[in-house]
């Protein structure tokens, strides 16, 4: 038996920075468009052996460990606490892991996975694939997380810099909370997808607390002037809506928040 039977994939510590005591969290439901002032975070974001009984869930406490120590510095002091060293490692690992475990993202591989399923003529499929494939959607959420681990390597060529919200202002976040975006090729790549690693002008987004959050992008397409003397970039009132639209429009199903006035 796994150690961990409630095994979340938006980590707790993660949403803990979004608390105002630590232990809840304010949550907006967008489909029933409805606001709960407190709830437990412990409760957000899980499902009983989510990842299944191999292990991965202690390597995904683990990680955690390490990447609440390497937020704290971040909030301190800005992007360089990012730069060189360990932490210049570890951020792509836990950024792709936050990524592609969540239940957002499961659900696409496995409605990927269906459709493939779908469009194989029963003739053309063996037995033993047919089992294959039907066994796949239990794996998916394990091997996603194996998976993310060997692709940080391909947005490590990334810029990164930090994003500083005004006290008057704040970001959210949700229970798919990285965002891949591509204004650079938004008007130049009308059929495909644009947000791949490798595509020029890819910026990924996550916020990690209500006045902080990480920006990776391309430096070959985008100059980010904070950047060059290690301090973070402040944004606009307007940035942090456009922002938090954003995060809107990325959620899976609910929106977290310190305060309610960033939910509406």
């Amino acid at each position: 038996m796994a150690d961990y039977k409630k095994q979340h994939f938006v980590p707790q510590f993660y949403l803990k920075s979004f608390s105002a005591d630590g232990r809840c969290v304010m949550l907006y439901n967008i489909e029933r468009k409805y606001l709960v002032e407190k709830t437990a975070i412990r409760s957000q974001c899980y499902s009983d052996y989510f990842y299944g009984t191999d292990g991965i869930e202690q390597l995904l406490s683990n990680l955690e460990s390490l990447a609440a120590k390497m937020f704290r510095e971040v909030k301190e002091v800005g992007p360089v606490a990012l730069m060189g060293g360990q932490h210049h490692i570890l951020l792509p690992i836990f950024v792709m892991v936050l990524l592609h475990r969540t239940l957002a993202f499961q659900m696409s591989l496995t409605q990927m996975l269906y459709g493939i399923r779908e469009d194989l003529s029963e003739e053309v499929l063996s037995d033993a694939a047919k089992r294959t494939l039907d066994s796949m959607p239990e794996a998916i959420p394990a091997q996603s997380v194996i998976q993310a681990v060997k692709l940080a390597p391909y947005i490590s060529d990334l810029a990164v810099t930090v994003l500083h919200s005004s006290d008057s202002s704040a970001f959210i976040t949700s229970d798919n909370p990285v965002i891949m975006i591509n204004p650079f090729l938004a008007t130049e790549r009308p059929v495909g997808s644009s947000t791949g690693y490798f595509c020029k002008g890819l910026v990924i987004y996550v916020p990690i607390a209500p006045h902080t959050a990480i920006l990776f992008y391309d430096s070959e397409a985008y100059h980010i002037p904070a950047t060059t003397n290690g301090a973070a970039l402040t944004c606009t009132v307007e940035d942090v809506e456009t922002l938090n639209q954003l995060m809107y429009t990325n959620a899976h199903q609910n929106l977290y928040s310190m305060g309610p006035s960033t939910l509406y």
